[in-house]
């Protein structure tokens, strides 16, 4: 059964997705749904354990270790540039559409392992009994859609 995400999009992301949306004839959130899938199916290929974070603190020897072993690796661009990219709460001046997504448990499981290895603060809690929740995905989700070619001319652009 799939499981539903809803994600407000950053209003520079929103109108890049829109505009290869109408280019194709197709819903944005048709797209925005592609595009996740896309980036983890990628991921899968892999292995959430291929996922890198350039902020974390073993960033260099894990890449270092992966490499040297020829294995595959998905670097998420850094928290500052998805940072950016996350709308602000509500509906700031950057928030756009809300769209939800559809997934199938194991993707939401890979949501969750990335979202376990990045740590950001205020998309997790720890409840009462000692549990680690993620309560978002927002950070992982942008970090999906700055890696897809689709955006990549966003980033481009932006720099």
């Amino acid at each position: 059964m799939k499981e539903r995400v809803r994600i407000r999009l950053h209003v520079d992301i929103e109108a890049a997705i829109q505009r290869e949306a109408t280019r194709q004839g197709i819903k944005l959130g048709t797209l925005t749904n592609r595009i996740v899938k896309e980036e983890l199916g990628k991921i899968q290929r892999i292995g959430a354990d291929g996922c890198l974070f350039p902020d974390a603190v073993h960033y260099e020897r894990d890449r270092g270790e992966r490499e040297r072993r020829g294995e595959a690796i998905y670097t998420f661009p850094a928290f500052e540039l998805r940072e950016r990219y996350t709308p602000s709460n509500g509906r700031g001046i950057n928030a756009g559409s809300q769209v939800t997504l559809c997934l199938e448990p194991e993707q939401i499981a890979l949501l969750r392992q990335l979202a376990g290895k990045d740590r950001i603060r205020g998309t997790w809690k720890t409840t009462d009994e000692g549990e680690t929740v993620i309560v978002s995905y927002r950070f992982i989700l942008v970090g999906l859609f700055l890696k897809n070619p689709l955006l990549q001319e966003l980033l481009q652009t932006r720099k």
